[in-house]
């Protein structure tokens, strides 16, 4: 793993994304807090530590799990699946049609993971028919290791010619200091998601928001510093409050394949939803090689990060298409994968960054997709004096693109082959121009996790 010690050292980059969820329990006043000791209600009491305290499970982290093919394939199906879902939901509700929208599919599933792994009755068949989760307990949280370890490999330390790949993935269950908490629980926690406990005061939700906000801005290097919003986190107290947070960070910084010339980029128009243009800064490549695809309308361009494991697909669909509004459905989204061919292309990308100015709150958005009980209570798993429910999620997704990574200097150099011919310069096969909206996906190739997913509407102007 690359500690973040690095990441000052690095060339700027060329795709900057990242995202985190959280998800708020609440405990009503049917369920006070009781002390593991003695029974005895103790929310309000001034017993505890003065400060954060962590503890840990004693189990370690299984490093070596081994999810069969068909799991991991059940797995990936469901994750496009929900990930369709979703964002026809979040699109139709929370945003302006003619609004950027930037989900993370894996950020979120890695919070919820944790949080079905203290589900029960309803809850739990409700949150596993919304998030797909179709294998049950034991092997959902392997599959979620596995991948979750595999993503920890794409990174790579790089040298002088190559700036480093950081993909960075983290996990954490804020609770109140002495809310009871099952160790089977804290075991699923940390054998299957690497996740520490930090033990937190409630009893006073202002500053825990403003901790949990501190650590999830330096876990994604200040991209993000306002995931849980003012009043998020309710004071606890004898009548009910907060109790825990649930926290998956993703941070991701790495360099294309084959980086954009600075030189090449210049001002271009950009037709936005509603007709109207608007000038953007367009990044050029005359013969760059990448995967690509004409299906069913859809224009496709895959552009490889450096060593190739990642990809950021752009996908141009037919003007009359409702896919900036609806995404792909999975068998869309297969299709176009499928139909992918490797050649060289004329590329015309606008250089852009999407920072929302506020979290998405996707309770609703997630009540309307048929996850109704987990916010009545059903973490009986988790939580042995029952009463806990989710009380909203909160998203939120930093992306930007540009050529950066190309430092000014000058030199020549003529090298000199023995025993072959020199190629001629590759010719592109076509000419893709992103100059209206478009929709794209950050995917691992390998794993065919959707690390990023969105639309892009309105680039930063030139």
């Amino acid at each position: 793993m690359i500690g973040f010690d690095m990441i000052e050292h690095a060339l700027p980059a060329r795709v900057l994304p990242l995202c985190l969820a959280a998800l708020a329990l609440g405990c009503g006043t049917d369920a006070a807090p009781v002390d593991e000791a003695d029974g005895t209600e103790s929310a309000g009491t001034e017993t505890g530590p003065a400060s954060p305290q962590s503890a840990q499970s004693e189990v370690p982290r299984n490093l070596t799990p081994s999810p069969s093919t068909a799991e991991l394939e059940q797995m990936r199906l469901g994750e496009r699946a929900f990930a369709h879902e979703l964002y026809g939901e979040v699109s139709a509700t929370e945003v302006e049609a003619g609004d950027n929208l930037i989900l993370s599919p894996y950020c979120l599933r890695s919070a919820f993971g944790m949080s079905w792994a203290g589900a029960v009755e309803a809850t739990e068949t409700e949150m596993a028919e919304v998030l797909r989760f179709d294998l049950g307990q034991a092997p959902t949280h392997e599959v979620m290791n596995y991948v979750d370890l595999a993503l920890a490999d794409r990174n790579d330390v790089g040298d002088e010619d190559n700036p480093p790949i950081i993909l960075l993935s983290n996990n954490r269950f804020f609770v109140h200091f002495d809310f009871p908490v099952l160790d089977s629980y804290l075991d699923v926690l940390a054998e299957n998601y690497g996740a520490d406990v930090k033990l937190v005061d409630f009893r006073e939700g202002e500053p825990s928001r403003q901790q949990i906000n501190q650590w999830v801005s330096d876990k994604t290097q200040e991209r993000i510093s306002e995931l849980l919003p003012p009043s998020s986190i309710v004071d606890l107290s004898p009548l009910g409050g907060t109790v825990s947070v649930l926290v998956n960070t993703l941070y991701l910084k790495a360099p294309w394949a084959e980086a954009f010339p600075d030189s090449a980029t210049a001002p271009a128009p950009f037709t936005l939803r509603d007709g109207s243009q608007t000038s953007v800064a367009m990044m050029r490549q005359d013969a760059v090689s990448v995967g690509y695809a004409l299906v069913d309308g859809f224009e496709v361009v895959d552009l490889p990060l450096r060593e190739g494991q990642l990809s950021l697909t752009l996908i141009l669909p037919p003007v009359d298409s409702d896919a900036l509004d609806t995404w792909l459905d999975p068998e869309q989204l297969e299709a176009i994968e499928d139909g992918l061919v490797t050649t060289h292309v004329e590329l015309r990308l606008p250089r852009f960054e999407i920072e929302p100015e506020a979290s998405l709150a996707l309770r609703s958005s997630f009540m309307s997709l048929g996850m109704e009980a987990p916010f009545g209570g059903g973490f009986d798993n988790a939580y042995p004096g029952g009463g806990v429910f989710i009380d909203d999620i909160y998203h939120q997704v930093f992306f930007a693109v540009d050529e950066a990574g190309v430092e000014g200097a000058a030199a020549t150099a003529i090298v000199n082959g023995l025993g072959f011919t020199p190629s001629e310069p590759p010719t592109a096969e076509y000419s893709v121009t992103f100059d209206r909206p478009f929709l794209l996906l950050l995917r691992d190739r390998d794993t065919g996790t959707m690390l990023f997913m969105g639309r892009v509407t309105q680039p930063t102007p030139a």
